[in-house]
């Protein structure tokens, strides 16, 4: 056998245990990424033995927004001390997909974006229809915590919301996140807990 089969031999059989040698993420559905191409949950779940944020969001709702804009700015901090991979997943239909794409590309958020607009991994991920859902895996793709809601630094007072819809007073609070949109204290403590196992 010449060196050129050797080698091909070589290629497939490490190819073939990348492909069935790697965990496989528990929810199998096809996503669409930005640029509306086709991509499985496997593929875009893969985090080389490290935990993984799953965001279910709509770009419609404010807190979403917040809880994005939240994540932003720990997400460096995060990725350095977890290996945590953030990964947003839209529920926006087809036809609303120009809102969100616009919302990502002013916002500039660092991690990853798809799109379930036919909500499979949202209805398979979740037995809430609320949003945002915020799953929380080990990297056995374990669900490690599902959160159905945020926690919000922001009060509206009744008074201004009558007369000034978009005035918001901020809370004093002592939470160690209280300079962001959201608490991230919960989700930080998953990963604590996460990091602890390991």
């Amino acid at each position: 056998m010449g060196i050129k089969k050797v080698l091909l031999v070589l290629f497939l059989l490490i190819h073939a245990n990348v492909l069935y040698g790697q965990k496989q993420f528990p929810i199998k559905v096809d996503l669409r990424d930005t640029l509306n191409k086709k991509v499985n949950t496997n593929v875009v779940m893969y985090n080389i033995n490290k935990p993984i944020i799953v965001v279910i969001w709509a770009s419609f709702i404010q807190s979403n927004i917040d809880l994005l804009d939240s994540f932003e700015e720990i997400y460096p901090e995060w990725k350095k001390k977890y290996g945590v991979k953030i990964i947003a997943i839209s529920i926006e239909k087809k036809h609303k997909r120009k809102n969100a794409l616009k919302l990502i590309n002013d916002k500039k958020w660092s991690f990853s974006f798809y799109f379930d607009h036919q909500n499979k991994f949202f209805i398979k991920s979740s037995p809430s229809n609320a949003v945002p859902q915020i799953l929380i895996y080990d990297k056995n793709y374990h669900l490690i915590e599902r959160f159905k809601h945020t926690i919000s630094n922001y009060t509206f007072d009744n008074d201004d919301v009558i007369e000034m819809p978009n005035k918001v007073k901020k809370i004093n609070l002592t939470n160690k996140f209280s300079n962001l949109d959201c608490d991230l204290t919960p989700y930080e403590n998953v990963l604590e807990f996460i990091k602890s196992k390991n």
